[in-house]
């Protein structure tokens, strides 16, 4: 799903139809995606 996401928001961005500030925002949300799935696997992991 990230992914496709990030894939996704490649495509929008080399047809011009996104702006930089859109594109780091997405990539900033990814980030974080995958730092709360990251936190939630290794608790799990733990308990």
């Amino acid at each position: 799903m990230i992914v496709a996401a990030y894939l996704g928001a490649k495509v929008r961005q080399n047809s011009g139809a996104v702006t930089k500030e859109q594109t780091m925002a997405e990539n900033k949300r990814s980030i974080i995606l995958m730092a709360v799935i990251v936190i939630a696997v290794i608790i799990m992991w733990i308990l």
